[in-house]
């Protein structure tokens, strides 16, 4: 009986060894599927006719028109913007002028550092841009990817997936989901999940000059001057 007994313990081990790698099994494969169909949906999503990497340049493209164009943030709102929208209107300062640069894809920096465009003025042009051009089922792609590897992470170190993620895509993509990262992940309820990519410098290797103002990146990853920097 002692001996049947120190068998089933080993069985009993065994299979549970066994439940595990299969359980384990299932979660990685079941990533890379997901990772499969997000990349799908990328290479799908559409702007201004554009589709993959040119949907997200003619993004850019469009934003620093949107800013300069009397169409766009210098245009009169009327009272059911709020309603069909589910945010207000944020006017533009008169101060800042023409502030697109147009021919470089940037933002430029107004002639008084003080009058720049702040974090949340950034914030509600790029809604604004989304909330009239789409892209959202892209983001809710990578809403469902990246929530999955943070709740799978803990138990199967998917963690290390964030570098497959970001490798598949190019600088254009990786900028764009940036900005999200600053400022729709708030908005959209993803509160949580920030803070964790942040915490794990997802996307934190992204060079500032690529970026609309390079002084951008300082919202999201300070540079080594500040305290609160973490390697």
């Amino acid at each position: 009986m002692k001996a049947s007994t120190a068998e089933l313990k080993i069985q009993a081990k065994a299979l549970t060894e066994q439940i595990n790698k299969m359980d384990r099994d299932f979660v990685h494969q079941n990533f890379f599927r997901i990772l499969e169909q997000h990349f799908k949906t990328r290479d799908r999503v559409e702007f201004s006719g554009r589709t993959g990497e040119e949907a997200f340049i003619f993004f850019f493209k469009r934003l620093v028109r949107w800013v300069n164009d009397k169409g766009g943030w210098d245009r009169d709102i009327d009272d059911q913007f709020l309603m069909k929208n589910g945010y207000e209107w944020y006017p533009k300062r008169p101060e800042l002028g023409l502030i697109g640069d147009i021919d470089n894809t940037k933002l430029k920096p107004t002639q008084d550092p003080k009058h720049d465009l702040n974090k949340f003025e950034v914030g509600f042009i790029l809604r604004a841009i989304l909330s009239e051009y789409g892209l959202g089922k892209y983001l809710r792609s990578c809403y469902f990817l990246l929530e999955y590897i943070k709740e799978n992470d803990q138990e199967h170190d998917l963690s290390n997936y964030l570098n497959a993620v970001e490798a598949g895509m190019d600088q254009n993509e990786r900028v764009f989901l940036l900005y999200q990262l600053i400022n729709q992940f708030d908005v959209d309820g993803y509160k949580e999940l920030k803070d964790w990519l942040i915490e794990k410098r997802f996307l934190a290797s992204v060079q500032p000059k690529h970026l609309l103002d390079p002084r951008h990146m300082e919202w999201i990853y300070p540079t080594e001057r500040n305290p609160e920097y973490k390697k």
